[in-house]
């Protein structure tokens, strides 16, 4: 029996917070909420204004143009990506626009030829570093024409001499994408990855230096196992070559993260054998001497989001138990608090300091509530303030109809944690699902899915299982390993 609280339709026209960034001086955030256009054919994005001491949300951007990704440069003005349309250019690529603190309409910082795929500024030097995509052998100045005249007429053949040659639900283009910094009043344009064909265009992950000396990139290249090797580079944004910032045999590093003072460098390093997945530890760099180490030893999968404001501390997220919460690791010691408190659970993202505060911001969901902004302190077990609900969507009126529960089921002797979500109002037992994650090295977490929502599933009158069996992450290495 279905019922009428939620359905897919609802879950469709909810608004969908993708990402945030808050003012240097930590009054307020810029958060990129996507909803449906008027046709309701696509999805476009606004920017609102959040006040971090609460308040009611204002929208900065709204209109037919998709403005994501919001970032702030050390004045306080507004940067973002936006298709709006640059003089008789098409609207389908995305530039870096810029929204003056005094106000007015933005105005453009790049003219890309094929556009921009994203960008940051550097936080105390007037440095931008974008990603944007070059059309290789083609020269600078006839990268738009050409671009343009292989839409209209093509070859749409596409030729690989070496693999990965698909990531996801793609073909990997033939556009490569390479780092291009300006000053960060748009003037200034040097390409620093001119020869640059295959090496950015997975996943690629890059951190600015705070003072604007360099930045740091995810590299790939082929290792001898026909698996990508991906390494961090060291980029200097003068110009020069890149060198190995950490790099190892049959090893993915990601997520790099910079110290304040540019010395210190976070990231992830996952090394590989053939056997085994191995584990994903988080390592910590001197970038003045090259030397490494782990931070921590526990068998979480830990990923650093920002450092605290005086370097002494890492704030990361990882998958633990069913959720996602937020940690504090002490760079001397190694010590590990869990900032984000037990009992509130919930899957946290994209956590940043706010600063001129002891707090701190991320985008937050669970399963009664889709990403919102909120602010959390930086003491052991804080509770999460809700500062902005932007999906417009009331996850305590869901909470009427459904019951979701987390269960230890014993399963060849091993236990395994598992979610369920059922009606609250069943009388008799209704139809199940049971939802396998993929991966395999996921879990399934107190989290919000666009994709697999439970709530739209409970609403038809199902009762969802949720396990979280071998190859799950969030359980320690030897489960992940037992896949």
């Amino acid at each position: 029996m279905s019922m009428p609280f939620f359905d897919a339709e609802q879950l469709i026209r909810l608004n969908r917070v993708s990402a945030y960034a808050v003012s240097p001086c930590g009054t307020w955030a810029a958060v990129a909420v996507a909803r449906l256009d008027g046709d309701g054919g696509k999805y476009v994005s606004d920017l609102w204004r959040v006040p971090v001491s609460g308040g009611p949300a204002i929208p900065l951007t709204r209109g037919d143009s998709d403005d994501t990704a919001p970032s702030f440069r050390r004045d306080g003005a507004l940067g973002f990506l936006s298709n709006r349309r640059l003089g008789d250019k098409p609207g389908d690529r995305k530039q870096v626009w810029l929204l003056h603190p005094s106000g007015g309409d933005p105005a453009p910082l790049t003219d890309e030829a094929l556009g921009v795929s994203a960008f940051r500024f550097a936080q105390s030097a007037p440095a931008l570093v974008c990603v944007a995509g070059v059309l290789p052998g083609v020269d600078a100045t006839k990268q738009q024409g050409e671009a343009d005249l292989r839409k209209r007429r093509g070859p749409t053949l596409l030729r690989y001499r070496r693999s990965p040659v698909r990531f996801w639900d793609h073909w990997l283009p033939e556009e490569a994408p390479h780092l291009i910094s300006y000053a960060d009043d748009g003037t200034g344009r040097r390409d620093l990855t001119p020869d640059a064909t295959r090496e950015f265009q997975i996943e690629l992950a890059f951190a600015v230096d705070p003072l604007g000396r360099f930045v740091i990139a995810t590299s790939a290249h082929p290792a001898d196992d026909r698996i990508e090797d991906v390494d961090l580079v060291r980029i200097p944004l003068t110009g020069g070559d890149a060198v190995s910032a950490l790099g190892a045999h049959h090893a993915v590093h990601a997520s790099p993260t910079l110290s304040p003072d540019g010395r210190w460098l976070a990231a992830t390093r996952n090394v590989r054998s053939p056997n085994a997945h191995g584990p994903v530890t988080l390592v910590l760099t001197d970038l003045e001497t090259g030397h490494s180490r782990q931070l921590t030893g526990l068998e979480r999968w830990l990923s650093p989001q920002c450092f605290s404001a005086d370097g002494r501390a890492l704030y990361a997220v990882c998958d633990d138990q069913g959720h996602t919460p937020v940690f504090r690791v002490d760079l001397e010691t190694g010590e590990l608090s869990r900032v984000s408190s037990t009992a509130s659970g919930a899957h946290y993202a994209s956590v940043t300091i706010i600063p001129g505060s002891d707090r701190l911001a991320a985008l937050r969901d669970h399963f009664f509530s889709p990403p919102e902004l909120v602010s959390i302190g930086t003491s052991p077990e804080s509770e999460p303030t809700v500062l902005s609900t932007l999906s417009g969507f009331d996850g305590n009126a869901a909470q009427q109809h459904v019951v979701i529960t987390s269960q230890l089921l014993v399963v060849d002797g091993r236990p395994v944690q598992s979610w369920f979500a059922a009606p609250t109002a069943a009388a008799t037992p209704g139809p199940g699902l049971v939802w396998v994650h993929g991966g395999p090295h996921t879990q399934w977490t107190d989290a919000w899915h666009w994709r697999w929502n439970v709530l739209a599933a409970v609403a038809r009158g199902y009762t969802v299982a949720l396990p979280n069996p071998a190859g799950s992450t969030g359980f320690g290495q030897a489960l992940v390993e037992d896949v």
